[in-house]
């Protein structure tokens, strides 16, 4: 049997995903880790995320909530910041649901970015992040936001910073494509067992580099930390639920307000990611089909699957995109991310070490540079600088 990989080959969450699909143990860790994990979900986060909370009526200031105030049905009375996301209003009866990293929030434990739509008689939820606590806030935003508790859970794709929170959402129909559906059933558990396996080992690790004497992981952290602290928190009773309806092709789901199209796109962040527009609203929710101020993750797509998605994405008359990671963004944000692709092939053709691009230094998520160049090229010499 190959060898398991090691935090030393590949980013840390890859390796765990690697190793449950394998079937391996455990992960091999190093005890030198501490120098060699190196800029994933590191350096300059980007843009900077919006910090807004509103309603249906328009934005609401709650300096002045205490924290201990809850959702009241109908009505945002929550104090803001929440604790693991921000909440975007991108029209009416429409919202997303922004993963906070770092300062004011540093324990959130949302890890992806969420989405809220009011069909009209039916409250619709995009994704269900990646732990119970962020989930069970989601679910309770949506209330607040819509009046009524998720009838709809659509699921982007299976990764479980996407799709684990969806235990949270007993009484909602969950909606995913049927490939990612399968891979949730026969890798889920695997998976889950996986991260049991390593959480203590990175748990520790990361809450030494808070205030540890490697840069790198010190500013590693703001991610990371709460990454480990979520997972502490939620793996110890997690049940995995699995999508009720697995679609391929196109499924239109009317409200007696609004409308969303959700169609499958096949193999290209994954096997099988799906997007949701709402053409009149001219709002389109990504997944990780799109990530905006941060390297995305290749490792389980296909290159060209994925421009193929980003053209569908540029052809669907939206102006606003909901990436998975980062802030909301405009149409721009498409050909951005075509061309980090386009510039992935050609420097997988230099036979020297290469370093990133200058346009891409300041993303977040650095080390999946790295990755992806390995992806794109095969084995090889990448530099994270």
């Amino acid at each position: 049997m190959e060898s398991a990989p090691t935090l030393d080959d590949l980013p840390e969450v890859l390796a765990v995903r690697q190793v449950a699909r394998r079937g391996e143990e455990r992960l091999a860790i190093p005890e030198t880790v501490a120098g060699r994990v190196e800029e994933q979900f590191m350096g300059d986060p980007g843009p900077q995320l919006g910090c807004q909370v509103q309603d249906a009526l328009g934005a609401r200031s709650s300096m002045d909530v205490p924290p201990e105030a809850r959702v009241a049905k109908g009505d945002m009375a929550m104090a803001d910041p929440f604790r693991h996301f921000a909440v975007e209003q991108l029209a009416d009866g429409v919202w997303a649901a922004i993963h906070r990293i770092g300062p004011p929030a540093p324990d959130a434990w949302s890890i992806s970015n969420s989405g809220i739509v009011d069909l009209g008689g039916l409250t619709l939820v995009f994704d269900t992040f990646m732990t119970a606590a962020a989930a069970t806030e989601l679910k309770s935003a949506a209330e607040g936001l819509t009046g009524r508790p998720p009838e709809i859970v659509v699921l982007s794709h299976g990764h479980n910073d996407h799709a684990w929170g969806s235990s949270q959402f007993p009484d909602a129909t969950i909606v995913s494509s049927a490939r990612a559906r399968a891979a949730l059933v026969a890798e889920g558990p695997a998976e889950v067992e996986a991260y049991r396996d390593v959480l203590q080992e990175r748990l520790a690790f990361w809450t030494a580099a808070v205030d540890g004497d490697d840069a790198l992981a010190r500013e590693g952290a703001p991610f990371f930390l709460p990454y480990w602290q979520g997972l502490a928190n939620s793996l110890p009773t997690l049940q995995l639920r699995f999508p009720d309806l697995a679609i391929e092709g196109r499924l239109d789901i009317h409200g007696t307000a609004r409308r969303v199209e959700i169609t499958t796109v096949g193999q290209a962040h994954t096997d099988g990611d799906l997007v949701m527009v709402l053409t009149d609203e001219r709002i389109a929710f990504c997944g990780d089909l799109l990530f905006v101020g941060c390297h995305p993750y290749l490792g389980d797509g296909d290159l060209g699957g994925l421009r193929r998605a980003l053209a569908l994405l540029e052809a669907c008359g939206a102006h606003q995109f909901v990436p998975g990671h980062g802030p909301v963004g405009r149409a721009g944000e498409l050909a951005t991310l075509a061309a980090y692709l386009d510039d992935l092939q050609r420097l997988a053709t230099v036979a020297d070490e290469v370093a990133i691009p200058e346009a891409y230094r300041s993303w977040a998520l650095r080390r999946f540079f790295a990755a992806n160049l390995e992806f794109t090229a095969g084995p090889r010499t990448a530099m994270d600088s």
